[in-house]
């Protein structure tokens, strides 16, 4: 219509979504074989542009209800009717580093049912629209194990993040105290008992040798809470009691190594800021969580 010709940006308000619970059926078929694929359910965002964005950056959001972010959509930039859809997948957790990929980390959770907001900032201006996501009504899932299956999957993101900054943070104490101990002979002794209790509990956490080329060193915590993760996130099934029990053990053996942490930095670490104060050098500093999980992996 004129309106719509007249503003700058304008969203087409979308149609209700549903999360239609489909697998891969015929996608590996042969060049003898023709198996039909499943259709295209994604949420589909249409908007007007009335005219192509030169200066300036572009952005297109999936909030929640309270306004977090969700996910990030690369937006469609042409003169005039834009389409892009969103595939109901969030954002990926943060992971710990270590010497080899974890490829776990590399699901991302999908989105509930509910009201999400699409938030498209253009330079300074911000235009929105709602968009309704519901559940597949052929699903053979109740209500309770919807809430079980995100319940657990984000428990484990959430196990996956703080591990992260877990390791980020023995890494800081670490590279510092290599630093004391390679240019200062009297803090070798504090640096070395950092090095050990950190390095100690770090090959529990995460794989320390190899390259992102070597797949074959021993799972370590990270590895064990990802794959779990992973398998969970991906599936539309509720956990099974196999899966609850392995939850179960890996979230004791994060808290095992929480528990351990403290220890360290009650007595080594404490150490070694205190010879580092002593000694007037800049102090170790630790990025707060919050920033932290804002990074990339």
């Amino acid at each position: 219509t004129s309106e719509v010709l007249a503003e700058e940006v304008h969203f087409f308000t979308p149609k209700p979504a549903t999360i239609r619970e489909t697998g891969g059926f015929g996608g590996t078929s042969g060049e003898t074989q023709f198996v039909g694929s499943n259709p295209d359910n994604n949420a589909k965002i249409v908007y007007y542009l009335k005219k192509r964005p030169v200066f300036g950056r572009m952005t297109l959001e999936i909030q929640d209800e309270s306004g977090n972010i969700v996910t990030e959509i690369s937006p469609g930039k042409s003169k005039g009717i834009n389409v892009v859809t969103w595939d109901y997948f969030t954002k990926q957790p943060k992971v710990a580093k270590g010497k080899t990929l974890a490829f776990g980390g590399f699901t991302s959770p999908r989105a509930t049912a509910g009201t999400y907001k699409v938030v498209m900032n253009k330079g300074k201006e911000s235009y929105s629209t709602t968009l309704q996501l519901q559940n597949d009504p052929k699903s053979v899932l109740t209500d309770a194990d919807r809430v079980k299956l995100h319940q657990t999957t984000m428990a484990l993101f959430d196990m996956s993040e703080e591990l992260a900054y877990l390791v980020y943070e023995m890494d800081e104490y670490i590279t510092r105290a290599e630093h004391l101990k390679s240019t200062d002979k009297k803090g070798i002794k504090v640096a070395n008992d950092a090095l050990e209790s950190l390095n100690t509990l770090k090959k529990t956490l995460v794989i320390t040798t190899g390259d992102n080329y070597v797949g074959g060193a021993d799972p370590e915590l990270r590895e064990k809470i990802l794959n779990l993760y992973s398998k969970i996130a991906s599936g539309y099934d509720v956990p099974s009691t196999s899966e609850m029990d392995n939850f179960k053990m890996l979230v004791s053996s994060l808290d095992q190594a929480k528990l351990k942490m403290d220890n360290i930095r009650n007595k080594e670490v404490k150490k070694l800021m205190d010879y580092i104060d002593k000694k007037s050098l800049d102090p170790i500093k630790i990025q707060p969580k919050s920033d932290f999980l804002k990074t990339s992996n």
